[in-house]
């Protein structure tokens, strides 16, 4: 990948996370009893999580090898110290402190040992970071030895390891060997070089992404299909080859800046997002009481995206290190 940033994949981030924020509200929604866990539900809780993170896999393993060939191991071992490791333990430890807090309010009460069991055994959507890290210090380890090979290398080790975990109990590292798939696509599409070739993106070929995509989940989740190996690199393959079809076609015919911008901050959103939706939402019922989902669907959306930039502009603003580990002047 080139130096500069490239619109079509902000956009893809921005999808991608976008879409976490509405899985987490989502959920929020089924905990608070405002919705029923219906066949609808199921439905669009499948789709979403059958590849909004594994598209942001493949979108981390295209950057793989330019941030690689740019600093080599040991500055880019440092880089991703600073902008994966250091937001994982920060924020793991602040939403687990919170949530063990918060239970001595209810019927079941959170061991404080959980704080330090979470910075080895990830909580919550915290284990994408971690799975991240380790991908990414793994196929750098691989690169330093042979660039050459390296592709190829990560993935047959990304292959070997996906199915391994139906035999071995990999334990915190599981959700690593389930995803590193992805990343692993992303290194050998990047290399490929088929993604830059500045073909235009037509209505026809993005209505057939559209329709592939809506047809695939549809029949896994109607017909009770195994979701599970095969089954998952299929679902989120189609999710990955749409979500960048429309990202391109997005980039070709407008410039949404807010969407550009959403997608160069995934990782304050990422961090912060549980936090900032959650509490917007409990504050509506306890203040209204409301049982209509739409206001909390929309606050929740929005604070889950909002309050988290907001959060990052202070912080950068005031040199505080809340979502990376900053540089020395």
């Amino acid at each position: 990948m080139a130096n500069e940033r490239i619109v079509w994949i902000d956009y893809a981030k921005a999808f991608a996370i976008v879409l976490i924020v509405a899985s987490h509200v989502q959920h929020q929604l089924l905990k608070m009893g405002l919705c029923l866990d219906t066949g609808v539900y199921h439905y669009v809780d499948g789709a979403l999580y059958s590849f909004h993170v594994p598209l942001f896999f493949f979108l981390s393993g295209l950057f793989f090898r330019a941030a690689f060939h740019k600093r080599g191991f040991k500055l880019f071992a440092i880089s991703k110290l600073r902008t994966i490791l250091y937001p994982f333990l920060v924020w793991s430890l602040l939403q687990t402190a919170i949530e063990i807090a918060l239970s001595y309010t209810g019927d079941t009460r959170m061991s404080w040992t959980a704080l330090a069991t979470c910075l080895y055994y990830p909580r919550a959507h915290f284990w994408f970071l971690y799975a991240l890290f380790f991908m990414s210090l793994i196929s750098g380890l691989l690169a330093w030895k042979s660039q050459r090979a390296a592709p190829v290398g990560i993935l047959v080790l990304a292959v070997a390891l996906y199915f391994s975990v139906l035999w071995v109990d990999l334990g915190p590292f599981a959700d690593l060997a389930r995803n590193y798939v992805f990343f692993a696509a992303g290194v050998l599409v990047e290399q490929t070089g088929v993604l830059l070739r500045g073909k235009r993106v037509g209505w026809v070929a993005l209505l057939l992404a559209a329709l592939q995509f809506v047809g695939l989940e549809y029949a896994f989740i109607r017909f009770d299909w195994n979701m599970l190996w095969h089954g998952r690199l299929i679902l989120a393959g189609s999710g990955i080859l749409f979500s960048i079809i429309l990202a391109i076609a997005v980039s070709e015919r407008w410039s949404p800046r807010t969407l550009e911008y959403i997608g160069a901050k995934t990782m304050p959103i990422y961090c912060a997002h549980v936090l900032a939706a959650y509490a917007v939402m409990i504050a509506i019922k306890t203040v209204t009481g409301t049982a209509a989902i739409l206001p909390y669907i929309a606050a929740g959306m929005v604070a889950g995206v909002v309050l988290p930039l907001i959060a990052d502009a202070l912080a950068t603003r005031l040199r505080i290190p809340l979502f990376t580990l900053m540089r020395k002047k």
